[in-house]
Order: structure tokens, then sequence, then C-alpha cells
């Protein structure tokens, strides 16, 4: 079982999240933000929903270049000597 970040959150997170599937689909985004009187269309949410998916990956994948990076550097360092 995963660390629960926000305690307060959660019973929000799993109330949308009825399958357990750990994650909110588009439409149920739409009906949150409904919710909280902000009425974007279908289209625009979708967008929204796929623009935030896009964002996460690349920061994801900024930070996997960074490991590998980091990681490459150390691996030649160690097999060269330099930290020893």
């Amino acid at each position: 079982m995963e660390k629960v970040v926000d305690k307060e959150l959660h019973p929000a997170w799993l109330y949308f999240d009825k399958g357990y599937a750990d994650y909110v689909r588009a439409d149920d985004v739409e009906v949150m933000l409904h919710n909280l009187g902000i009425g974007l269309s279908s289209k625009q949410v979708e967008a929204l929903v796929n623009w935030s998916a896009a964002v996460i990956l690349s920061f994801f994948l900024s930070l996997t270049y960074m490991y590998m990076h980091i990681h490459m550097s150390m691996v030649k360092a160690l097999s060269s000597g330099a930290l020893r």
C-alpha cells in the first residue's frame, strides 16, 4: 500500500475513484469543476486533462534523464578511480 500524501484530501480522492483505479477520469474532473462553479465544456476539460498528463510526463522524463546522467557520471568516475 502506498503512503497517503494528504490525509485531508484522501477522502475526496476516494469519492471520485470509485473503481479503485488510482486515477480520475476526464468526466469526473468535469463534474468536480462544475460543482466548483467552473463551467468548462467537455472538450475544454479533455484538453485540460490531456495537457496536465503531458506536463506530468514531461517532468517525469526530465527527472529520468537527470537520474541517468548523474548515474552514468558516477559510474564513469568510479571506474576511473576519481572517487576513491
